[in-house]
């Protein structure tokens, strides 16, 4: 039983078609494409032009007044504009008066819009400074949300590691 489910969840159809095939947590957290993303249900899917980094490792994505380092290639099919996602459990909260280091890097400043209980776990929207319209999804721990006092109308520091910057094909699985 259990076996057999997770070959199920180790595809992504959309309308009989494959858009991602390979091991289940690779699925989960890593969607190939855009549909992929939207069909798991990850909301931080995003435009910004993308270069090659100059030491031609990884890359740089201009998104709005922000340059972000994301890890990986340009991916098939890729143009100067690239689509990208983030989970937003890997969306993650700078402290004022921590030590920065490697796990907080492409730190970005944002205004906390909405900020909902679910249980022990919060659901946190940011509106990141000089993207006007956009948004994104952080979740959190309830008690790390009480306890740094995120609230509507603050401003947050938050930070996108490299490793969890997915940069998103613009053909799915057969080429189109």
């Amino acid at each position: 039983m259990i076996q057999s489910l997770q070959r199920q969840l180790q595809r992504i159809l959309r309308h009989g078609r494959l858009l991602q095939a390979g091991p289940l947590s690779e699925v989960l957290t890593h969607p190939r494409c855009e549909q992929a993303a939207r069909l798991l249900d990850i909301p931080n899917v995003f435009e910004a032009r993308a270069d090659a980094a100059p030491s031609g490792r990884g890359l740089l994505l201009r998104w709005g007044p922000h340059t972000l380092r994301a890890a990986g290639d340009l991916p098939t099919g890729a143009g100067p504009e690239l689509r990208w996602a983030v989970l937003p459990t890997n969306v993650l909260l700078a402290l004022p008066g921590k030590p920065w280091g490697s796990h907080l890097e492409n730190p970005l400043p944002a205004l906390v819009e909405e900020v909902v209980e679910l249980g022990t776990e919060a659901v946190v929207w940011l509106q990141p400074v000089g993207l006007p319209g956009t948004r994104v999804q952080m979740r959190l721990p309830v008690r790390a949300v009480q306890r740094h006092a995120v609230t509507a109308g603050r401003e947050v520091t938050f930070c996108l590691r490299p490793a969890d910057i997915i940069p998103l094909d613009s053909t799915d699985e057969e080429g189109r």
